[in-house]
């Protein structure tokens, strides 16, 4: 019930403001603050800490069940 507001709706999201900045930021400041790297997230690692951060932040479910949850994710 908690999750059925943010699972029923529809999103979009744009990504208009970071294509703009890309055009923005020079040579040299570019090497720091990687824009482009956006790209190469990888899958599994991004759903792997998303699903961590839900049991921590939605499901206030204490860090001390990671461990257990980890030796599952391994499986």
């Amino acid at each position: 019930m908690a999750l059925s507001y943010f699972t029923t709706k529809s999103w979009v999201f744009t990504n208009d403001k970071l294509l703009w900045l890309r055009t923005q930021v020079p040579p040299c400041d570019s090497k720091h603050f990687q824009l482009d790297g956006l790209e190469t997230v990888e899958a599994a690692t991004f759903f792997k800490n998303a699903l961590w951060g839900a049991k921590l932040y939605l499901l206030k479910e204490g860090a001390e069940t990671l461990p257990h949850a980890r030796r599952h994710y391994i499986r």
